[in-house]
């Protein structure tokens, strides 16, 4: 799986990395321009988006990447609150994780149930494109005949 990772501190771009390296695939971003410009040229599974940028907040960056794409955001930051908190998951976080050394196994734990989240709503919409095609085709079928 192919994880961003959106923080300007490269330092904690890094350990992030490490953390879940031996599990995923992960690049970083430290700016809004890259970060978007990522985005718009790669497929990513998750989003792991920091609060704090250079010169935006991850909440103003996060509007921008909705109408990119529909890859879940992963909130992971060490500046938050639990303003921002809830900010972030009304306005389409899937989830917030203070970062920490030490917290990199609820923040692998959050990205496997995100994305075992969206590989279930895929199968629901295929799943419900199929039915669609099938009553279609008997509609059909049926004013044929």
């Amino acid at each position: 799986m192919n994880i961003l990772i959106i923080d300007d501190d490269e330092v904690d771009c890094i350990s992030i990395c490490r953390q879940i390296s031996t599990v995923h695939n992960c690049e970083y971003a430290n700016d809004e321009d890259s970060a978007l410009d990522k985005i718009k040229n790669n497929n990513y599974e998750c989003i792991l988006l920091d609060y704090l940028l250079r010169n935006t907040t991850g909440l103003d960056l996060m509007s921008k990447i909705k109408e990119l794409t529909d890859t879940p955001i992963i909130f992971v930051t060490g500046h938050g609150s639990e303003d921002i908190a809830v900010e972030a998951l009304k306005n389409g976080a899937k989830d917030y994780v203070v970062k920490t050394q030490k917290n990199h196994i609820k923040l692998l734990s959050s990205i496997e149930k995100r994305l075992q989240e969206e590989k279930t709503h895929k199968e629901k919409i295929n799943f419900l494109k199929n039915i669609q095609k099938d009553l279609i085709y008997r509609l059909e079928t049926s004013r044929s005949n």
